[in-house]
């Protein structure tokens, strides 16, 4: 973790996880286009408007909840989309937020054989003025701490296939 209070050092950070899932990826699609079904698998995700599927061009309003504080407000813009394979997303501070957060949010799904396929998302989250002792905490949670239990789409794609 050397280097995460240096000043000069850009204030980035990035979450991966991988989940395989058994199901193929045009199954999946929708739970990461679709704003109603992607706040159902992300609990953090409160709002996001309009409730159309994500595509270029259009600019959603969204609102993020973390640890219990309120739903901070970010504007969403779909950068990349690939049907069914891969969907990239930017988020930028709403007003009033402090300091401001940048976010590039990546879903990639890859075919894994069986009619699955596997699911990769990468989270790069630009906050400049992070305090040093929150990006350390950031950083031990992002290498350390991982959610128990299945990944909460599993569940989901379980429950609509029956």
């Amino acid at each position: 973790m050397a280097g995460l209070c240096d000043p000069e050092r850009i204030d980035a950070m990035k979450i991966r996880e991988t989940v395989r899932l058994d199901h193929p990826p045009e199954t999946v699609w929708p739970w990461l286009v679709e704003p109603a079904r992607l706040m159902r698998w992300n609990e953090r995700l409160r709002r996001c408007l309009p409730e159309q599927p994500l595509v270029a061009g259009v600019r959603y309003s969204t609102e993020f909840g973390f640890a219990g504080k309120p739903a901070t407000p970010f504007w969403l813009e779909v950068e990349e989309r690939i049907e069914s394979r891969r969907l990239v997303l930017r988020y930028r501070s709403g007003p009033g937020v402090t300091p401001p957060v940048e976010a590039l949010e990546r879903f990639e799904l890859v075919e894994a054989g069986k009619g699955g396929c596997t699911l990769r998302h990468q989270v790069t989250i630009r906050a400049e003025g992070v305090p040093c002792w929150a990006r350390m905490l950031i950083a031990v949670i992002s290498r350390l701490g991982k959610p128990s239990g299945p990944h909460p789409l599993i569940a989901l794609l379980a429950e609509e296939r029956n």
